[in-house]
């Protein structure tokens, strides 16, 4: 199958599953199938610094539920001490 067949349907609301967690699965599988990037399960994590500045460094993606999104860090790193100050972050995809 091409990739671009992967996506053709246009992105509109009634397409959208009303769970995010089970869109964002579908999304997910069809990037890994499309074999349109190496890295499907690299994402953009940003957080804030110590001085109110966003920061943002790639990481890769472990696992999602409904709980959340799971990547690994060094608790010793910088992202991980943005992270124990200030539990909150975005992650982007593509």
């Amino acid at each position: 199958m091409h990739p671009w067949l992967l996506f053709r349907d246009k992105l509109r609301e009634e397409n959208l599953d009303p769970n995010p967690i089970r869109q964002f699965a579908r999304w997910l599988k069809s990037a890994r199938w499309s074999f349109t990037t190496e890295f499907p399960n690299a994402v953009c994590l940003s957080t804030l610094g110590p001085d109110a500045f966003p920061e943002s460094r790639m990481v890769l993606l472990k696992g999602f539920d409904e709980k959340g999104f799971v990547f690994y860090t060094n608790l010793e790193s910088i992202k991980g001490q943005s992270l124990l100050k200030n539990p909150r972050a975005a992650l982007c995809f593509y």
